[in-house]
């Protein structure tokens, strides 16, 4: 907080002794806060999802580029130690805590998703469409295994999935432009933080930015296996550390100044762009009839009935 404060050097405080100890100290006390707020939430797989990933990327963001792979690949690791696991849990047949929501994740509600999504693949079947019409598909499963879905509320009312559930939602269309502007977000932040790198005038705006990135992987990783998006209290939570990190970053990145020597690019680049444009937009817009036609087969099922 000292840093760049009454006009004197912005890197005598953070690399003194002092200013170290005060660093490490109130980042101890960050963690415990962190690690008490998980605690009262009673949070299960999605918050240790989010958490670990959360983790990995700052470590990925402090550490050199020559490190990365190593942060890498124990991320890679880890994932696969955490699929085991989950898997295992959900083929154990044990019906209590985790591996109940697991089985019912893995086995049913992403399912319905996925289902839904390929009936409409581009638009969608419209906002809240999943929990309006995963409950059909529920209702034979809840008889079929009955251990599972027998103590689950008689409507699946969401995909405890953010992702899928938009793909089932708003298709392709919506989705990815969503996913879209959050790769980009975290694209330029990276680039930004290792472009603060070693300038001492910028460590408290690099760790800021690091600290908001790892936040926001962390949010992303834990929708995975969530439904707080769907809730009233975690979107404010979600869009303020979003809009604050793309605000910080987009702020360093207009500081900048171009690259003189820049290498203009090669005239096929343009045009096997021009041609991918137009195979994608000539594939969606297959897939955007097809829903139109599916639509209006149900409008007509429903008139006739």
């Amino acid at each position: 907080l000292a840093v760049g404060s009454s006009g004197a050097d912005p890197g005598a405080s953070s690399s003194s002794p002092r200013g170290r100890l005060w660093r490490i100290l109130g980042l101890a006390v960050v963690l415990v806060i962190i690690l008490i707020a998980l605690g009262l939430t009673r949070s299960r797989s999605a918050g240790l999802v989010g958490m670990s990933a959360g983790r990995i990327s700052l470590a990925f963001l402090v550490v050199p580029k020559k490190a990365r792979p190593v942060v890498v690949l124990l991320a890679l690791l880890m994932a696969i130690a955490g699929a085991w696991y989950f898997q295992h849990l959900r083929v154990s047949g044990v019906m209590g805590q985790r591996a109940h929501s697991i089985r019912s994740r893995l086995d049913y509600e992403w399912p319905y998703a996925l289902a839904l999504f390929f009936e409409k693949p581009v638009g969608g079947h419209g906002e809240g469409c999943y929990a309006m019409l995963a409950g059909q598909q529920a209702r034979a499963d809840q008889l079929d295994d009955p251990a599972v879905m027998a103590v689950e509320e008689y409507w699946t009312a969401h995909a405890h999935n953010e992702w899928l559930e938009l793909l089932a939602d708003i298709g392709l269309a919506g989705a990815v432009a969503f996913l879209l502007a959050i790769v980009m977000t975290l694209v330029v932040a990276v680039r930004c933080c290792d472009r603060m790198r070693g300038d001492r005038s910028q460590v408290a705006r690099r760790w800021l930015a690091m600290g908001l990135t790892a936040a926001l992987i962390a949010m992303v990783f834990e929708e995975g296996s969530s439904t707080a998006m769907r809730e009233p209290g975690f979107p404010p939570i979600f869009l303020t550390v979003w809009a604050g990190l793309w605000a910080l970053v987009r702020s360093a990145r207009s500081q900048t100044q171009p690259v003189p020597d820049a290498v203009p690019l090669s005239p096929v680049v343009p045009r096997v762009v021009g041609v991918a444009a137009v195979v994608a937009a000539l594939v969606l817009g297959y897939f955007g009839v097809q829903d139109w036609r599916r639509s209006e087969e149900h409008t007509s099922e429903l008139q006739s009935h």
